[in-house]
């Protein structure tokens, strides 16, 4: 699931969250990524990190990742995919 907020007091905000369950082992997992273009963000989630797990916990869920990072603008994120995606090709040519 992904949410975005874009406003004047908490700026761009990006919250990605991955559930996974195992019917079998009974287990559910979640991990999440937050973006923000602020820095107020990185502190108020390493800082509320055991809340967030003891949270989720109360529904039998477990915590397995949690990371922050900046938000990354579109064209930016499309030339580093782009990069990444170049084939590389070798040019063996006998005379």
């Amino acid at each position: 699931m992904s949410l975005a907020h874009e406003g004047p007091e908490l700026g761009v905000l990006q919250i990605n969250l991955l559930l996974t369950e195992r019917t079998l082992a009974h287990e559910t997992t979640a991990s999440l990524h937050f973006s923000s273009d602020r820095a107020w963000l990185a502190p108020l989630v390493h800082g509320s990190k055991q809340q967030l797990h003891n949270a989720l916990k109360l529904h039998s869920i477990n915590l397995q990742q949690v990371s922050v990072g900046p938000i990354i603008e579109p064209e930016i994120q499309a030339k580093s995919q782009a990069k990444s995606q170049a084939v590389h090709t070798i040019l063996d040519v006998h005379v």
